[in-house]
């Protein structure tokens, strides 16, 4: 449980991390006021359900309030997006200081004669620069990423996939031997008509196992139904 607790804070402190980081490149924005709302409001979800999730590990018997979708889109951002978001700012942080360093390490070597430039009076123009674009693509993609990734996995909830597998036991029971055991995760359990758990709970030879717990906190409780 202690584990389980850690690893829930560091994924809080690299939302709140990402959060930050996102919100200092969209301050160049003209708009960054609308843009910080929409990357408030899908963090400020990331992060309360992660919160949420603590609590729950530490106290038992809160419900879960959270949509099944909510809960696919926290699997992917701490699993995969927000990883991967990471590390593509560190690397691009990275690589921009070394270049920086690189530029007044040569012009302090090379002695340049002074130029004169004209500066013209221009109107500023209206258009984002590329500086810009970038940094509004570097806070954007990944939420948008989030959601487009959870949107096609709602949608495959409704295909199951069945994987089986055999498992040799030798301490097994005799009248067990043969037995089929139906495991269900939490997410799927959801989208399961109950009809299916009658025409499966019928069978003599079979056992289905309910199990719950992960991101959303909570001990493990496994129900297993057997006529």
């Amino acid at each position: 449980m202690l584990i389980f607790c850690l690893m829930l804070l560091s994924w809080i402190t690299a939302d709140l991390l990402w959060w930050w980081l996102a919100g200092r490149r969209l301050r160049t924005l003209k708009a960054r006021r609308i843009w910080r709302i929409l990357l408030g409001t899908f963090m400020g979800g990331q992060t309360g359900y992660m919160a949420y999730a603590l609590v729950r590990t530490r106290v038992g018997g809160l419900p879960d309030v959270f949509p099944m979708a909510s809960e696919i889109a926290v699997y992917i951002w701490h699993l995969v997006i927000l990883p991967a978001a990471l590390l593509g700012i560190g690397a691009t942080t990275l690589i921009y200081w070394i270049v920086r360093i690189g530029r007044r390490l040569t012009s302090r070597q090379v002695a340049r004669p002074p130029m004169h430039v004209e500066i013209e009076n221009k109107t500023p123009s209206s258009r984002p620069t590329r500086r810009q674009l970038l940094n509004c693509a570097m806070a954007a993609l990944p939420p948008l990423a989030t959601i487009g990734v959870t949107g096609y996995e709602v949608n495959e909830l409704r295909n199951f996939r069945i994987r089986r597998c055999e498992v040799a036991l030798p301490s097994l029971p005799p009248d067990l031997d043969g037995l089929t055991i139906a495991h269900v995760n939490r997410s799927a359990h959801r989208a399961v008509s109950p009809r299916w758990y009658d025409q499966q709970g019928s069978r003599r030879d079979q056992c289905i196992s309910r199990g719950s717990g992960g991101v959303h906190g909570g001990p493990k409780r496994h129900l297993c139904q057997k006529p």
